[in-house]
């Protein structure tokens, strides 16, 4: 059973999709889509769509968008995030085209034939971001959107966290992406990259005691640390709970304030913040 929700500006204007930048943010569950303009710096509307239950071959994005006539418009740009599970992160002087396969199977992810292998650079940190996509889904979204950027679901939280530290005080922020069975964790401190990957646990406590081990390797106070959450998570999540028994600082995602929003913020914004803040990528 499909969930459609959308949330539009009163001056949006269709007949402006030209100069339009559309952003789309896939995942297993669903799918969410934003409209920015990028001259008023506002988003102009917002959908979300939620399909019930995990579609791993991604069948039921590609009919949604299929009859979709909002997001088959002709936009200025096309932003598409996938929340990839096979990925990593490398220093972009270490980048090896040859033996990326290698560098990717260290790092546990084998490559089947039916993947492709892509890659988004985050300049500030000098590094880039190596993922992969299923080939049919890769070549149905460049078919429907020619000249579309595919990002990871990570890199528009990583590069949007290094320019928020550049304007702010030194110090540590931490990013964790709670899924159902896992947690994304980007960590920045004085301005530099210092974590981008995906830990796998089962009880809340598990989730806790991963971000302290975390915290004390790299070397930051888990006590003084800004820590965001975002994602498909609930207010009252036990996780949430856990974790403010020992950290000094969590807070959920709000909508990014390096945009403007001609509607009412929709609730739980946390859900889309890789959504906002992919345009911060080009």
């Amino acid at each position: 059973m499909m969930d459609e929700s959308t949330v539009t500006s009163p001056r949006f204007d269709w007949r402006m999709s030209e100069s339009y930048y559309l952003s789309i943010q896939l995942s297993l569950d669903g799918l969410s889509f934003c409209i920015l303009d990028p001259v008023t710096n506002v988003y102009h509307s917002i959908t979300d769509v939620k399909f019930g239950k995990e579609d791993p071959h991604f069948a039921q994005q590609e009919q949604y968008i299929l009859g979709c006539n909002d997001m088959r418009r002709r936009y200025r740009k096309v932003l598409i995030s996938v929340n990839s599970p096979a990925f990593t992160m490398m220093p972009l002087s270490m980048y090896d085209e040859q033996r990326v396969r290698g560098v990717l199977a260290l790092t546990g992810i084998n490559v089947g034939a039916d993947d492709r292998i892509l890659r988004n650079n985050i300049d500030l940190a000098n590094a880039t971001t190596i993922f992969t996509v299923p080939n049919f889904l890769y070549f149905f979204l460049k078919n429907q959107f020619p000249g579309a950027e595919i990002f990871h679901s990570t890199t528009p939280v990583a590069s949007s966290m290094l320019l928020k530290r550049q304007a702010d005080a030194q110090g540590a922020t931490v990013n964790v992406e709670l899924a159902p069975d896992s947690m994304t964790v980007v960590v920045v401190d004085n301005n530099e990259l210092k974590l981008c990957n995906r830990f796998y646990c089962r009880e809340a406590l598990d989730y806790v005691y991963m971000l302290l081990y975390i915290a004390e390797h790299l070397s930051i106070n888990i006590k003084t640390s800004a820590i965001t959450i975002q994602g498909n998570v609930a207010y009252g999540d036990e996780r949430i709970r856990q974790l403010k028994r020992f950290a000094g600082h969590v807070r959920m995602a709000e909508a990014p304030r390096f945009f403007n929003y001609g509607f009412a913020i929709p609730d739980q914004s946390h859900r889309y913040n890789s959504l906002f803040l992919m345009p911060l990528c080009v």
